[in-house]
């Protein structure tokens, strides 16, 4: 028990400190200069202002990292149902 103990502790002796090595910046900046832009279409299931869906939507795009980018598609145009339509017009 003893010998496998102080082999553990002799391998954490040996570990490289990857934040302070000297070649840990030219990693950082390879590694920071190949990723490619995110672009993210969002798209609500419903047509409504009040909409949980295009809310949450609207909370992901100010939450997106560095990089990435969110559209957030318009299905209002399209003719599917629309509760707000549908009530405006007096036929509920």
């Amino acid at each position: 028990m003893a010998t496998v103990r102080l082999q553990c502790m002799a391998k954490a002796s040996m570990r490289v400190n990857r934040a302070t090595h000297p070649r840990a910046s030219c990693v950082r900046a390879v590694a920071s200069a190949s990723v490619a832009p995110i672009h993210i279409v969002g798209i609500s299931g419903s047509p409504r202002k009040s909409s949980v869906h295009t809310g949450m939507l609207r909370a992901a795009a100010r939450t997106l990292p560095a990089g990435a980018t969110l559209e957030i598609v318009d299905l209002g145009g399209l003719p599917i149902y629309n509760d707000d339509l549908w009530q405006a017009s007096g036929c509920v």
